[in-house]
């Protein structure tokens, strides 16, 4: 029997996801059963421009027009981005292009997209390759892009039939995985995931004149340390803990099961081959990294080296020296669910009958627009009669097999090469922590198990230890009976901090062995840094360095000592702790610091990629101890009425009030709105708004300051002030040891 690891994540409350792929619908973008008109008008000075050779690695992109049609859609995008796309494609007579909807625009898209890449195939006389890959990929549940066949004119001009790919971006990763905080990486040539040290900056290297773990979503923070760290753990961490080490830090099982597609199409020009062409994305929800499968024209017997892809041995897959390919298959457990997964897709996916007939409906759907398409013969001579006949007969060159040929070829190669398994069952853990319901859902993902076990026990009797037999009925969080997802709720107890958990399976009526402790959280962390004050409704009260009123939070240090919040998230979801890394920036004892809640990292270190709901809505703070996510403090709540907030009463004090006159970073008791001054004092001032004088009830001594509260000028024993010089805007006047908002119209 055998020790298997297990993965911990905090689980997407939703019964969709629970730790699931998600796989988003075709849509018009995409459409399936129609060759839709794609058509793109450009300066005709910007399209020679563009096409010129010194300019055909550049990325800059130009303005154009884009027109989409079918049969019932007629669409016109104004002002989108237009460019060459690809590596070695943009030599190619067919070119490659790239629709940036949103260059201009920052909040322009078209059908949920960004931006859309359109390829030319040059190099596959079916023009289908690639798109069968794709969906083979997407019936396997693993991320893949959506996929259409389009026809292409550039100033009416028709440049042939072209393959729609979805890209690869912050929306991509949002419909598969249900967020798009995470660090998303695009890796290029060169990247095999060697160790490079523990200084994360190293992996920022850039040999070609770009980075080849280019990082495309947080751009701003431009943290390579989750990345560091996964490709430590990969390449140094000892063989006893290696399993349990590594899936704490990446998805095994999805990585298995994309290999096993990769090597069926015969994907050399990715990472275990070509160490090229992939993606890994930093999922939040469960702090894993996902390996992503790209760019997969050349597949499916495309070859330029003479090498026999459909005989390579599928254990024996990779050249030269790849970490994550060799370490992997390094491990019993690992190579015997990878067998299982090859056994599995042979059976369901990857035959020749099922591919040619998906290959036949797909030829006759784009038959006309390639027997039209006069770019195909530029780079390779392809004539109509050799697209025709390119699902059964080799073209030859680099084609030495058709899809057909290669297909059968490579399956019968692959199950005769199948190695005998031990087991061909997974085991992976999730959990969420519901700390307000005194409770915690913990679900198990499984391959093959007739029933699974959880054991946990708490901090305060760790003696006690529980066993619960996890359910797969269908009533519970495991959405439908005998699905493989297995739930069970574990009751959280008083008092209890954490609780330690560990899950079996049970296979042909044996149990596996226990499998990797993991902790989790079930208290706050005991901390004096809190979440002093929140406005989620910024109309026109305070704006940040760029003129712009978005939400803010304000944190505080209730403590006596400085506290570093670099190794600190804010978010505002739960499943999602570490959504937000703040600066590396430390907070004196008694000081508050301001964030900007406004979705726009990319204005700097105080702003957050994500905002607030203004209907009501939830902010959590969160620190990293032992390795997993800990609550710091919460707070929710409900509508705010415009540029009012909600704060603690006092600085750290445990309840919270309304303020109608908020207090971002300074004391939540420091300011007075002006229509309590006859509280507090006899003083009053007038009138405000003001627009070019302020009067005072009496000669008094004080300081003006902007909303920030740098100080402006200083005055004494003074009844009025001209404040004509300034700009409109909200002030600040410090008088009598208290602070009056003050509105310049």
């Amino acid at each position: 029997m055998r020790k298997f690891a297990l993965a911990i994540s905090c689980l997407i409350l939703t019964l969709l996801s629970h730790g699931q792929l998600l796989q988003p619908e075709y849509n018009e973008a995409f459409l399936q059963n129609e060759v839709a008109i794609i058509k793109v008008e450009i300066h005709p000075d910007s399209l020679a421009e563009m096409l010129l050779e010194e300019n055909l690695f550049l990325d800059h992109e130009y303005p154009a027009t884009f027109i989409y049609s079918s049969e019932e859609i007629q669409d016109t995008i104004l002002n989108i981005g237009f460019r060459l796309r690809g590596n070695t494609s943009r030599q190619a007579a067919k070119k490659s292009f790239k629709v940036s909807f949103n260059t201009f625009d920052n909040n322009q898209s078209y059908r949920g997209l960004e931006k859309m890449n359109l390829n030319g195939e040059h190099n596959d006389v079916s023009i289908m390759r690639s798109k069968i890959c794709w969906e083979m990929l997407r019936e396997a549940n693993l991320p893949s892009s959506r996929t259409s066949h389009v026809a292409l004119y550039i100033n009416e001009e028709y440049c042939g039939l072209y393959l729609n790919v979805e890209h690869i971006d912050e929306e991509f990763i949002e419909k598969r995985f249900g967020n798009k905080s995470g660090n998303l990486y695009k890796c290029i040539y060169g990247t095999n995931l060697e160790f490079l040290g523990d200084n994360p900056d190293a992996y920022k290297l850039a040999p070609w004149g770009q980075r080849i773990y280019e990082l495309k979503t947080n751009t701003e923070a431009d943290d390579y340390s989750g990345l560091a760290r996964f490709i430590d753990v990969l390449n140094n961490s000892p063989e006893e803990n290696f399993q349990c080490d590594l899936e704490a830090v990446f998805n095994v099982n999805a990585y298995l099961k994309t290999l096993v597609y990769e090597i069926l199409f015969g994907h050399w020009d990715g990472y275990s081959v070509n160490q090229n062409n992939y993606y890994l994305y930093h999922n939040p929800a469960d702090d894993r990294f996902y390996f992503l499968s790209y760019d997969l024209d050349n597949s499916l017997g495309v070859d330029f080296f003479g090498e026999a892809w459909d005989e390579r041995n599928i254990y024996e897959w990779s050249f030269g020296d790849r970490p994550l390919y060799d370490n992997i298959m390094e491990v019993p457990e690992y190579r015997s669910r990878f067998t299982a997964y090859m056994d599995e897709a042979l059976a369901q996916i990857y035959s020749s009958t099922l591919v040619n007939e998906r290959l036949e409906e797909m030829q006759a759907l784009i038959l006309p627009d390639a027997l039209a398409d006069e770019y195909k013969a530029l780079d390779y001579g392809f004539t109509n009669d050799d697209f025709s006949d390119a699902i059964s007969e080799a073209w030859g060159g680099h084609i030495p097999m058709s899809i057909t040929e290669f297909v059968t070829s490579r399956a019968s190669f692959a199950l005769n090469q199948l190695e005998e398994q031990d087991d061909d069952f997974s085991l992976s853990l999730y959990y969420q922590n519901n700390l307000s319901s005194g409770n915690a859902l913990i679900q198990a993902e499984t391959n093959g198990a007739t029933g699974v076990q959880l054991q946990y026990w708490n901090s305060t009797t760790p003696e006690e230890v529980i066993n619960v037999e996890m359910l797969d009925d269908g009533l519970e969080s495991d959405l439908f009976a005998n699905d493989q997802w297995w739930s069970a709720d574990v009751i959280v107890e008083t008092n209890v901090q954490q609780i330690t958990y560990r899950a079996r399976a049970l296979y042909e009526g044996q149990w596996s062995e226990w499998s990797c402790e993991e902790i989790m959280w079930t208290s706050k962390s005991e901390t004096p840094l809190v979440i002093n004050e929140i406005m989620s409704s910024n109309t026109n009260f305070i704006s940040d360095e760029f003129g712009e009123f978005d939400d803010w939070c304000e944190l505080y240090n209730a403590g006596t000592s400085a506290i570093f919040l670099g190794n600190k998230y804010l978010s505002n979801s739960a499943s999602e702790p570490n959504k937000w890394q703040m600066p590396n920036l430390t907070l004196e004892a008694g000081d508050w610091v301001l964030f900007w809640l406004d979705n726009d990292a990319e204005q700097g270190p105080f702003h957050a990629n994500f905002n607030l709901q203004n209907s009501g809505d939830e902010l959590y703070l969160y620190s990293v101890e032992q390795g997993e996510y800990r609550l710091m403090d919460e707070r929710a709540f409900g509508n705010l009425s415009s540029n009012s907030s909600i704060g603690r009463i006092t600085d750290g004090a445990d309840e919270w009030v309304l303020f109608t006159t908020p207090t971002p970073d300074l004391s939540n008791s420091a300011v007075i709105s002006v229509a309590d001054q006859d509280f507090v004092s006899d003083f009053i001032l007038y009138p405000n708004p003001f627009s070019d004088q302020l009067n005072f009830s009496q000669a008094c001594s004080g300081q003006l300051m902007n909303i920030q509260g740098s100080q402006i000028l200083t005055f004494k024993e003074q009844s009025s002030l001209d404040l004509s010089r300034l700009s409109p805007g909200i002030y600040l006047l410090r008088v009598n040891h208290r602070t009056y908002r003050l509105v310049k119209s």
